[in-house]
């Protein structure tokens, strides 16, 4: 009887070590309508046609979860990989097949000159936030998840209003640390919406459901995100990795602003 205790209590340990070694990737689905074309500093959309003509955008979202890693993958238009074992943030181009690489933390005005860093300052300032946080106490089933209803009011003075309604769930099971370095890391590089960043950060679990309207003069902005799907993976060489074939940029920045 102790012997076949052991093997059990053995097969157990290997079961749930290989388990806790699993990586994760969670796929969401973003879809962007706009209605205005000044909206096209925003969107990165020069051809969003006549004014207050409709524009639906949609793409995927893929985020990659390991141990003291992430990565962000928007589209196939750039990366983000965060590296908490070494220290990095790296930013992969994938139009321009480069890719830069950030030690961390970031500090955005070691890269730049002391003009721009005036007008990052300037910027920073004049956009600061006032951000409210709205926890409703609303529960609902989005997919397969149990969500709570959370609504973020944020006020930038000179760029419109953005109210985010988020669906969070803790049902994921999912150590989401490494996810929140990551969005908190990549902030510090556009520093004028790191308040943002910080207040969605620190809500409790993960928005399986996000929908967010922006408002500034006749531009109307709507764009939501689902999670469609979470799975365990086994994380490859090249997984929190830039494309071999891609070149490092020497200095980080060193085109900004874009």
């Amino acid at each position: 009887m102790k012997k076949t205790t052991t093997v059990l209590a053995v097969l157990w340990v290997l079961s749930t070590c290989g388990s806790a070694a699993a990586d994760h990737r969670l796929t969401v689905e973003i879809q962007r309508k706009s209605y205005d074309s000044q909206l096209e500093h925003f969107t990165n959309k020069p051809d969003l046609g006549e004014k207050n003509l409709a524009t639906v955008t949609r793409f995927e979202t893929t985020i990659l979860l390991g141990r003291h890693r992430a990565r962000i993958d928007r589209g196939e238009v750039e990366s983000w990989i965060f590296l908490g074992d070494e220290n990095k943030l790296i930013h992969v181009h994938h139009d321009e097949r480069h890719f830069e690489v950030f030690p961390l933390p970031v500090h955005l005005t070691a890269y730049l000159d002391a003009g721009q860093r005036a007008r990052v300052a300037d910027r920073t300032a004049k956009l600061k936030p006032k951000i409210g946080v709205d926890t409703t106490g609303e529960v609902q089933q989005v997919g397969a998840w149990k969500a709570q209803r959370v609504v973020l009011r944020i006020h930038h003075a000179g760029e419109g209003e953005r109210e985010i309604d988020l669906w969070l769930t803790e049902d994921l099971k999912l150590d989401l640390t490494p996810y929140r370095d990551l969005v908190l890391a990549r902030s510090q590089v556009y520093p004028w919406h790191a308040e943002w960043a910080r207040a969605e950060m620190d809500l409790p679990g993960f928005p399986v459901l996000w929908r967010m309207e922006y408002r500034v003069g006749t531009v109307r902005l709507l764009d939501s995100r689902r999670l469609l799907s979470l799975e365990e993976i086994e994380p490859g060489p090249d997984s929190y990795a830039p494309p071999a074939d891609y070149l490092q940029v020497a200095k980080p920045l060193s085109d900004w602003p874009r």
